[in-house]
């Protein structure tokens, strides 16, 4: 067979097989680089100093940057606080923080951006994001009550009392009183929060959120808080926190 025939054979063959694989080729890449305009998720995190929950959605502004929304609820506590058990008459006390006067919480709302600063490659992998929130943030503190002993009556048994370091030590508080005891006494303190810091994306699929995240965040009020007795009242509160997030991207 002559060797053009053979060329000629091969060209027809080939050709349009190469052209379909190009076609197919072009049309997955169209559908990976699709954007997916809007996303919510949900997360947990744990910081120096508590731990939290809270909801974030949002969209993009340009490829690269996003809009966002982001509220959520965390505990605070101080570092100088350390877990006692009494062993005065009984065995099935509860424990307690000796000088806590308040437990204190924090409800922030904030608006920011997250900016890509590392893309995904195309065989999937880690995206890095920088990102910073800012927005108004309300603490609650409830006061503690105590289960404590009065020995000045003729039968010792614990009362359930509002935590009083003038009256209350180590000899008479027998263990930590009911948790929903004095809501009704919480009291409000206005302030503004700040975090900011870098998520890690890490989700095989373009429409699925799966990220860890970590940062500082900052709490300023305009009323100073007392969580421990004999200790300065703080108006700041700085902490570094790692969440995970899960949740959804769509248009």
């Amino acid at each position: 067979m002559p060797k053009q025939s053979i060329m000629l054979r091969i060209i027809f063959v080939f050709i349009p097989v190469i052209f379909f694989q190009t076609l197919l080729i072009c049309q997955n890449s169209s559908a990976q680089t699709v954007l997916l305009r809007k996303e919510q998720s949900y997360y947990g995190k744990i910081h120096s100093e508590g731990w939290g929950f809270g909801f974030r959605t949002g969209k993009h502004l340009t490829i690269e940057n996003k809009f966002m929304y982001d509220f959520s609820f965390y505990t605070m506590k101080s570092p100088k606080e350390v877990r006692l058990i009494s062993n005065l008459f009984y065995t099935n006390a509860k424990s307690y923080y000796y000088g806590k006067m308040n437990y204190f919480f924090i409800l922030q709302s904030s608006i920011g951006r997250k900016k890509i600063r590392n893309e995904k490659p195309y065989w999937g992998g880690i995206e890095v994001r920088s990102f910073y929130f800012i927005g108004p943030a309300i603490g609650f503190a409830k006061p503690v009550y105590l289960y404590v002993f009065d020995y000045s009556k003729p039968f010792v048994n614990p009362s359930i009392e509002k935590y009083d370091p003038e009256k209350h030590f180590y000899e008479n508080i027998y263990g930590r009183g009911p948790f929903f005891k004095g809501f009704n006494e919480i009291k409000l303190h206005p302030g503004i929060n700040f975090k900011a810091g870098l998520n890690f994306e890490f989700s095989t699929a373009d429409e699925n959120i799966r990220s860890l995240e970590t940062g500082v965040m900052v709490n300023a009020f305009l009323r100073p808080v007392e969580i421990m007795s004999f200790n300065k009242k703080d108006y700041f509160f700085i902490s570094l926190y790692l969440s995970y997030h899960f949740g959804k991207r769509f248009n």
